[in-house]
């Protein structure tokens, strides 16, 4: 069994060192390329307007009702917890429907789907009609968002509902003017300052070339 004295040996090791900052290196590089691919894919369905947002909002709710179904079997004995779980996984189940494109589960051979999806599509054009706009939408999903984040930090809930803040900050932006091309340049931007910042750090732990 490796005694204290041994292990702050090994950590005083220079090849040791030199090994974990290798590795440190490689995972920047890594998180770099896992970053700018996600940012990509975003601008990606930004770049189509209110309609690619919607299907970013669709992927939302599914994670949201995801997150509310192993939320609520896992905390059945807290009925705080338990009652705010459940609503959370009805407002996923509200957001998969309203932002739903019948028309892509026709063309997918889900016709059981179709009818369900209009229908409710419809009750909320009668009787909600505030979700039938991108203010009103907008406004919906950043209340879901902060709801879910108080669950916890850092966690998948937490993850859904910044996720959901933002979805629903950029209708809210639609609904006031903004527009695709506006978004995709801070998409731009945001990539260019996370590529610059994990930049310095790969620099700062880049390992010393081989002698």
């Amino acid at each position: 069994m490796a005694t204290a004295e041994q292990s702050a040996g090994l950590l005083n090791d220079p090849a040791v060192q030199e090994l974990a900052k290798q590795k440190a290196y490689e995972g920047l590089e890594k998180g770099k390329e896992l970053g700018s691919q996600a940012i990509d894919g975003l601008a990606h369905y930004i770049k189509k307007g209110p309609t690619g947002v919607s299907f970013l909002c669709f992927v939302g709710g599914v994670a949201m009702t995801v997150c509310g179904v192993f939320e609520t079997i896992g905390g059945l004995l807290n009925p705080f917890s338990l009652v705010l779980n459940v609503y959370l996984c009805l407002f996923g189940i509200v957001t998969v429907l309203l932002e739903a494109d019948a028309e892509l589960f026709r063309s997918m051979k889900m016709e059981f789907a179709v009818k369900p999806i209009m229908g409710y599509q419809a009750k909320v054009n009668e009787q909600a009609q505030f979700l039938t706009t991108m203010l009103g939408r907008g406004g919906f999903y950043i209340f879901l968002g902060t709801l879910a984040i108080s669950q916890c930090i850092f966690c998948l809930y937490f993850l859904v509902g910044i996720w959901m803040i933002v979805m629903g900050a950029m209708l809210v932006g639609f609904h006031f003017g903004y527009t695709a091309e506006d978004y995709e340049a801070g998409a731009s931007r945001a990539r260019a300052q996370m590529a610059a910042g994990m930049q310095q750090l790969s620099d700062r732990n880049q390992p010393a070339p081989a002698v």
